[in-house]
C-alpha cells in the first residue's frame, strides 16, 4: 500500500501551509469540531517557539502569534500511537501568554520529527476545562489525519512540479508521452503529441485518427506494431513518415512498450512519441552525402596512400593493396620506399627531408609518370599525383596512384581509337579536352590564363560535293602536315572536327602578361595560302580557312563555354574571308558571357517589368504626322539596356518571342486607346515575330486584345519581315486574311532582303511595304543625279501591288528628297524625329490632339490608305 513520505523540514511546511491555506484551514475547523476543542492551530517548530500559520478559535477566525514552548513540563502520553503533550494547567505557566489569548485552561499537542528526530511542526489543541480522556483519543486520531492531508499536500506539490518539470523537457526535446488502457480501450496523451499532431488537446485524438496521419506504408507498420505489443508484449522504436493537421510533413519516433500482470498479461500499453524532423533531415542529408563520398570512392579506380612526413604510411585503400599485392597490415606503419624500386627507394628519405626544409618538389600538385614495385618484385610503370594538407597540425601527403602498365601497352590502339582522328593522325577533340582540362587545373592554381586558336576550312562542304569526300579527306591531310611543319613548338596540334584544327599553347601564361602573346604573328604563319595548296589527281587546288583565338581563364569559364566562345571567334572570322581572323579578348569573352545572361533572363522578361516601347513617329511628303511604329526596349536591373538586335533574334530561338510579342501587342494597343480618348487617333505599326503569328491561338488572342481596348482594328498595322511569310506561307496567309476581313492592316517589313515571291505578295492582303534601312543609306549627297535601282524598284512595287510604300531610316534631307521624288508615300527616321518613350509620345498626342489640322491629317493618311488599298 502506498505510504507518503513525511515532511522534513519547517520551510517546506510553511510553504505547504501558504499555499493550500484554505484547505488546511477547512480541515482544522472540520477537526476542531471533532476533538472539542476551544481553538486547534497548526504551527512549525522554531527552537522553542512555535510560529503560528493557521489558528483557529471558535469562530473568530485566524490569528498569527508566536507560542512560548514548555514541552518538558509537559505530560507525555501516547495515545493512538502518537505521542501526546499535555499541559493539564496553562495557568502554571505565567510566562505562556497564549492562554491569555483563548481564556485557555489546559492544551494538548504532539510534534512532526525528521529524519535527524528535529521537530519541525506541531498541532495544538486549547481547552477552556481540563483535557478530556476522550479528547485526547480524538486529538491523537485529528494529528494522524492532518498529518496524511499536510504530506499530501506536499507529495501532490512535488509531482505538480515534476509534471510541469516534464511538459517542459518534452517542449524542448518534442517528445511526448501517452498511456493505452486495453480494457477500456481508450488512450491519454500529453500536450507535446497535441503540438507535434497540430491539434488542439479539447479537440482530442482517437486511436484511429492518429493512425491515420502515417503515411499507408507507415500506418501498416505501425499498426502491425503495435497489435504484437498488445497480443505478445513485444516492445517497439520505429521512425515514420507523417503528416499532422495543417498538412506538413513530418519525421517521428513513435516507440511503445507494456506493463504485465503476474499472469503475464498486457494490462497497459505506454510509450513516448518524439518529432525527429530535424534530426531526419540531418541524417538523411549526412547520409547522402556518406553515400556520395563512398559511391565516388567505390568508383575510383586510382590507388589512394596517405603518409607522415617521414614517409610512413598511415592510411591506403583497397585498390592500392590489390595493385601492390599486400595486405593493410603489411604496408600500415611501413616506410613507402617499400614501394618504389631502386634507385627511388634509396633516394626517397633524402627527397622528403629536401622538401622539408626547403618546400620545393617537383612532382607536388602535377601529375608524373614513376616506376613502382609491387611485392612480388614486379616493377611497373605508374601516375602519380602527390598533394599536401595538414591533420592535427601535422603535414601529411596524399597520393594518387593509377596502374598505367596496361595503357601503355594498348598505347597505339588506344591513340588510334579513341585520341586520334583517322584522317589526318593527328591527336583529336577528345585528346584536346583532356589536355585542356589537365591545363586548366595547373592555371588555376597559378591563376594563369591559356591561349587557344581554331582555324576552319572555308566552304569545305562545297569542295566535297564537287570533287568527292575521298578527294576532301585527302586534302585535309595534306593541309594537317602543312601546319604540323609551321607550327611552333610551344603549341599542340589537334584535328577538333569534320574540317578544322585547333591550336593550344602548351604553357599558362600570367593574365597581365597578355601581350606576350604575337597573335598576329601566328596568324602570318598558319593562314599563308601555300599552307592549303593541295594536290588532288592532276589538280592543284587552293583552298582558304578562317582563324579564331581567345585568351581563356579556366577560373572564370568552363571548358564548355571555352568552346563556344571560339566558335564565335570564328564565325566573326569568315565575315572576313579569305583568310580571314577574329580574336577575342576578355572584352569579346564579356560580351558572350552578357549574351549567355540574357538569353536565360529572357523566359521571364514579358513578366518583370522592365520592357518598354518607344514610339517612332511616321510623316507624309508634308511632314504631317500619319501614325506610329512601336518598338520595344529592354531596360534590365541587372544587364543594363539590352539591344533588340541582340535579344530579338534569341527570344525567336525559343517560345520567350510569344510571351514577349504577347506584351508588345497588349501595350500598343493600350497606347492606341489612349491616343483615340485624347482625340489623337493615329494608327500604330506592330512588329510580330514569324514565330507568333503561326502560333493556332494567335488571331484568337490578338482580336481578343483590340476588343477589350475597344480599338478600331483599322488603326492597327500588324508588321511582317519576308522570313514570316516564308516560314509557313499557308498558315501566315490564312492568319493575315482572316485579320484583314476585320480591317487590320498588314505591312512587310525590311522589303528587299528577304527570299519572299512576288507572287505571294500579290496573294496577300497587304496595305504597305517598307523600304529597309540598308538601301535608304545607300542615298548620298549626289543623289539629284543618281538613280538607286533596288530603292526604285521597291516603290514600283508597291505601286504596282496597290500598297503604300514607307521608307525606314531616313537620315538626311536628301534621302527624303529622292524618296518623295520616286514616290514614296511615308517616312519615318531621325530626320524627322527619334523614338520617343511613354511620356514624349503622350505629350506629341496631346499636341496633335489640339492641332488645327489634326482631324485633317488623319483623313489624309486614311486617304492614302484607301487609295492604295484598293
Amino acid at each position: 500500500m502506498f505510504e507518503y513520505k513525511k515532511v522534513i523540514d519547517k520551510d517546506t511546511m510553511q510553504n505547504i501551509a501558504k499555499e493550500y491555506h484554505s484547505t488546511l484551514t477547512s480541515e482544522l475547523q472540520a477537526l476542531k469540531d471533532f476533538i472539542g476543542a476551544d481553538a486547534l492551530f497548526w504551527a512549525t517548530v522554531d527552537g522553542k517557539d512555535l510560529s503560528t500559520l493557521s489558528m483557529l478559535q471558535n469562530d473568530k477566525g485566524q490569528r498569527h502569534f508566536t507560542y512560548q514552548l514548555n514541552s518538558a513540563l509537559g505530560q507525555v502520553e501516547n495515545t493512538c500511537g502518537v505521542e501526546v503533550h499535555v499541559y493539564p494547567s496553562l495557568k502554571s505557566y505565567p510566562s505562556d501568554h497564549a492562554h491569555m489569548h483563548f481564556d485557555a485552561q489546559s492544551s494538548v499537542s504532539a510534534f512532526i520529527k525528521n529524519a535527524a528526530n528535529q521537530c519541525v511542526g506541531a498541532l495544538v489543541a486549547l481547552f477552556s476545562d481540563r483535557v478530556q480522556e476522550s479528547s485526547l483519543r480524538h486529538f491523537s486520531i485529528a494529528f494522524k489525519s492532518f498529518e496524511n492531508l499536510f504530506t499530501r499536500l506536499y507529495q501532490e506539490k512535488n509531482t505538480q512540479a515534476a509534471l510541469q518539470l516534464m511538459k517542459e523537457v518534452q517542449s524542448i526535446s518534442k517528445i511526448g508521452a501517452w498511456e493505452y488502457n486495453p480494457e477500456k480501450d481508450t488512450v491519454y496523451w500529453t500536450d507535446e503529441v497535441f503540438e507535434i499532431y497540430a491539434i488542439s488537446r479539447r479537440d482530442g485524438i482517437t486511436l484511429e485518427q492518429a493512425m491515420s496521419h502515417y503515411k499507408a506504408d507507415s500506418r501498416i507498420i505501425l499498426q502491425n506494431a503495435f497489435n504484437t505489443l498488445l497480443t505478445k508484449g513485444l516492445p517497439f522504436s520505429l521512425e515514420l513518415e507523417f503528416t499532422d493537421a495543417t498538412g506538413a510533413h513530418k519525421w517521428v519516433r513513435a516507440s511503445g512498450n507494456c506493463e504485465k500482470n503476474e499472469q503475464n498479461h498486457v494490462v497497459r500499453v505506454f510509450g513516448a512519441f518524439e518529432d525527429i524532423s530535424d534530426e531526419k533531415t540531418l541524417r538523411i542529408q549526412s547520409e547522402e552525402r556518406a553515400q556520395k563520398i563512398e559511391n565516388i570512392l567505390n568508383n575510383i579506380n586510382d590507388a589512394l596512400i596517405t603518409i607522415d612526413q617521414k614517409g610512413v604510411i598511415s592510411h591506403l585503400n583497397e585498390v592500392a593493396l590489390d595493385m601492390f599485392g599486400y595486405t593493410s597490415r603489411e604496408l600500415l606503419g611501413a616506410n613507402i620506399a617499400v614501394l618504389m624500386p631502386a634507385p627511388y627507394a634509396e633516394q626517397h628519405d633524402t627527397y622528403m627531408a629536401h622538401y622539408k626544409e626547403t618546400g620545393n618538389a617537383k612532382i607536388m600538385g602535377v601529375g608524373r609518370q614513376l616506376p613502382a614495385k609491387r611485392k612480388s618484385g614486379e616493377i611497373f610503370q605508374m601516375e602519380l599525383s602527390l598533394s599536401e594538407l595538414t591533420e592535427e597540425g601535422e603535414k601529411k601527403y596524399i597520393g594518387v596512384i593509377r596502374d598505367i602498365s596496361e595503357r601503355i601497352k594498348a598505347q597505339d590502339t588506344i591513340y588510334n581509337l579513341a585520341f586520334t582522328d583517322n584522317v589526318t593522325g593527328l591527336r583529336n577533340s577528345q585528346w584536346f579536352e583532356r589536355e585542356v582540362r589537365n591545363l586548366s587545373n595547373e592555371a588555376r592554381r597559378k591563376q594563369h590564363g591559356l591561349f587557344v586558336l581554331l582555324l576552319d576550312i572555308d566552304k569545305m562542304k562545297v569542295f566535297n560535293h564537287k570533287y568527292g569526300f575521298n578527294a576532301g579527306d585527302e586534302a585535309l591531310k595534306q593541309i594537317a602536315r602543312n601546319l604540323k611543319k609551321v607550327s611552333s613548338d610551344a603549341y599542340s596540334l589537334y584535328k577538333y572536327n569534320a574540317d578544322a584544327f585547333i591550336f593550344l599553347a602548351k604553357s599558362t601564361f600570367l593574365m597581365t602578361e597578355i601581350h606576350k602573346f604575337e597573335s598576329d604573328g601566328l596568324k602570318d604563319i598558319l593562314l599563308k595560302e601555300n599552307n592549303f595548296d593541295v594536290q588532288i589527281g592532276q589538280h592543284k587546288l587552293c583552298l582558304t580557312a578562317s582563324l579564331g583565338s581567345i585568351i581563356f581563364d579556366p577560373s572564370a569559364h568552363s571548358f564548355e563555354s571555352m568552346l563556344n566562345i571560339l566558335e564565335q571567334a570564328v564565325r566573326q572570322s569568315k565575315l572576313s574571308a579569305p583568310f580571314g581572323y577574329h580574336h577575342i579578348a576578355k572584352e569579346g569573352i564579356d560580351q558572350h558571357d552578357r549574351y549567355v545572361r540574357i538569353k536565360d533572363a529572357l523566359d521571364s522578361v514579358a513578366d518583370s517589368g522592365e520592357l518598354s516601347l518607344v514610339y517612332q513617329p511616321q510623316y507624309d511628303v508634308d511632314t504631317n504626322v500619319v501614325g506610329f511604329e512601336a518598338l520595344v526596349r529592354w531596360h534590365s536591373k541587372k544587364l543594363g539596356f539590352v539591344s533588340p538586335g541582340d535579344f530579338i533574334p534569341l527570344a525567336e530561338e525559343s517560345s520567350a518571342i510569344i510571351s514577349i510579342g504577347d506584351w508588345v501587342i497588349d501595350e500598343a494597343i493600350s497606347s492606341l486607346a489612349y491616343s483615340i480618348k485624347q482625340g489623337a487617333a493615329y494608327p500604330i505599326s506592330i512588329n510580330i515575330s514569324a514565330k507568333q503569328i503561326v502560333e493556332p491561338s494567335f488571331s484568337e488572342k490578338f482580336l481578343s486584345c483590340i476588343n477589350f481596348h475597344q480599338v478600331p482594328p483599322q488603326l492597327i498595322v500588324i508588321e511582317l519581315t519576308e522570313t514570316a511569310l516564308v516560314l509557313d506561307i499557308s498558315v501566315v496567309k490564312q492568319v493575315m486574311v482572316e485579320l484583314s476581313n476585320y480591317g487590320v492592316q498588314f505591312s512587310i517589313d525590311d522589303f528587299g532582303t528577304g527570299y519572299s515571291s512576288l507572287a505571294y505578295l500579290k496573294e496577300l492582303p497587304i496595305s504597305e511595304v517598307k523600304v529597309d534601312k540598308y538601301f535608304v543609306d545607300d542615298i548620298n549627297a549626289s543623289a539629284s543625279h543618281q538613280s538607286y535601282k533596288i530603292v526604285d524598284a521597291i516603290i514600283n512595287i508597291s505601286n504596282a501591288l496597290g500598297v503604300r510604300s514607307v521608307a525606314e531610316g531616313v537620315e538626311r534631307e536628301i534621302q527624303k528628297d529622292y524618296l518623295a521624288r520616286k514616290g514614296c508615300h511615308i517616312f519615318q527616321g531621325y530626320f524627322f524625329s527619334k523614338p520617343l518613350n511613354k511620356e514624349q509620345w503622350m505629350n506629341l498626342i496631346a499636341e496633335l490632339s489640339h492641332a488645327p489640322r489634326a482631324n485633317e491629317q488623319v483623313v489624309k493618311f486614311n486617304d492614302v490608305n484607301q487609295r492604295y488599298s484598293d
